[in-house]
C-alpha cells in the first residue's frame, strides 16, 4: 500500500521545505544561528530518505506494504500534526523565526495550544514523524523519532533560556502559567 519511495519523497520534500525556510528567514533584531541540531536533524532525514529508497530499488517493490489500520493511524496523525503545526505558526505571526532571536516588539503568545504547552511547534514536529514511522515501521525510522524528540528537549531547553535571558520577566512569568514544555502533566 505504502512503498518506501512514497515515504522517502516525503522526507526528501520535508528536506527541501527546512532548508529553503533556514535560508528565507528574516533574523530577529538579536538572533543567533540555530542549533546544529537543525542541522542534524536535517542530514538525517535525507540520508533516511536515500536509504529508504535505495532498499525498495535493492528489494523490489511491495516488500513493505502495510496494513489498512497502520495506513490510516499515520496519515490521521500526519494530518492533525500539519493543521497544529500550521495553526500555531499563524498564532505566532512575524514572531516565528527559524534563528533563536528575539524583536523590539516581541511578546509572549499565550493563546491556543501555546495555553496548554510552551513548544506546540516542536511537539507537532514529533508528532508528525510518528505518523511517518507508522506508515514506515522500519527501524530507521524509529530511531530517528527517538532522536528528533532528544534533539527538540534539548532546543527547547536552549531556547527557553535564550528567552528568559532577554525577555526576562515576562517570559519567567509565561513559564510559570504554563508549567509543561510539551506534555501536559509529563513534560
Amino acid at each position: 500500500m505504502v512503498a518506501p519511495t512514497a515515504v522517502s519523497g516525503y522526507l526528501l520534500l520535508w528536506f527541501v521545505l527546512r532548508v529553503i525556510a533556514l535560508r528565507s528567514a528574516t533574523p530577529a533584531t538579536v538572533a543567533r544561528r540555530s542549533p546544529w541540531f537543525t542541522w542534524i536533524a536535517l542530514m538525517y532525514c535525507f540520508l533516511c530518505a536515500l536509504v529508504l529508497a535505495a532498499e525498495e530499488l535493492w528489494l523490489g517493490p511491495g516488500t513493505s506494504e502495510i496494513g489498512l489500520v497502520r495506513l490510516s493511524a499515520g496519515i490521521a496523525i500526519l494530518v492533525i500534526a500539519l493543521a497544529s503545526d500550521a495553526l500555531c505558526l499563524r498564532l505566532l505571526g512575524d514572531l516565528y523565526s527559524l534563528e533563536m532571536g528575539v524583536k523590539s516588539d516581541h511578546i509572549v503568545v499565550r493563546r491556543g495550544m501555546y495555553q496548554l504547552i510552551r513548544h506546540p511547534i516542536y511537539l507537532s514536529n514529533v508528532v508528525g514523524y510518528l505518523g511517518v514511522c507508522l506508515l514506515l515501521n522500519h527501524w530507521v525510522a524509529w530511531v530517528g523519532l527517538v532522536a528528533q524528540s532528544g534533539g527538540f528537549v534539548f532546543m527547547a531547553r536552549h531556547e527557553e533560556a535564550f528567552l528568559v535571558h532577554h525577555l526576562g520577566g515576562m517570559y519567567e512569568q509565561y513559564r510559570r502559567d504554563v508549567r509543561w514544555m510539551f506534555i501536559p502533566g509529563v513534560l
